[in-house]
């Protein structure tokens, strides 16, 4: 046969004296959950690997009733589309919505008050600036949302450095 994982959990029975004259114990198979522990970091290795390979920001952004706001994933990309450290957001999570252009902002918002309100996907195109002086970026943002049972919601989004399209 197969070989098999075990969890063994053992009681030693010990002698008035101390001495081991024998144990009590269970063995558990626990080879399903090694197997779909195994099974889950392949799949988390995909993800990595996908997110740190496509050419976009891949992010999630997470968004309060009270307007607080969270960016619990960005890809490495962040640091070469902005220029600065993804880090910067945990001290100031409106530092992406800080660099659209001030014309653009409006609509933006727009956009992403329209989603809120119905749920759905949203998408829109703007400019940004970096961090690099002078630097102005066309871009695409397309994210969806998910109700969390905070109350909270849950955006799964992409940013598209559509520069050359627009040029």
């Amino acid at each position: 046969g197969a070989p098999i994982h075990l969890n063994v959990n053992a009681v030693a029975e010990l002698s008035p004296s101390g001495e081991v004259i024998g144990a009590t114990g269970t063995a558990t198979d626990v080879s399903g959950i090694v197997r779909y522990a195994a099974e889950l970091e392949r799949s988390e290795e995909r993800y990595r690997l996908l997110a740190e390979r496509l050419p976009d920001v891949v992010y999630q952004a997470q968004s309060w009733p009270d307007g607080g706001r969270a960016w619990p994933f960005v890809s490495p990309q962040f640091q070469r589309f902005y220029g600065v450290d993804s880090g910067v957001l945990a001290r100031d999570p409106d530092y992406s919505l800080n660099k659209v252009h001030p014309e653009d902002r409006a609509g933006f918002l727009a956009v992403l008050e329209e989603a809120t309100r119905r749920m759905g996907p949203m998408a829109w195109e703007g400019r940004s600036f970096t961090e690099r002086p002078g630097e102005l970026k066309w871009i695409r943002v397309r994210r969806s949302p998910t109700l969390q049972p905070d109350g909270s919601l849950l955006w799964d989004g992409v940013l598209e450095d559509i520069t050359r399209l627009k040029q």
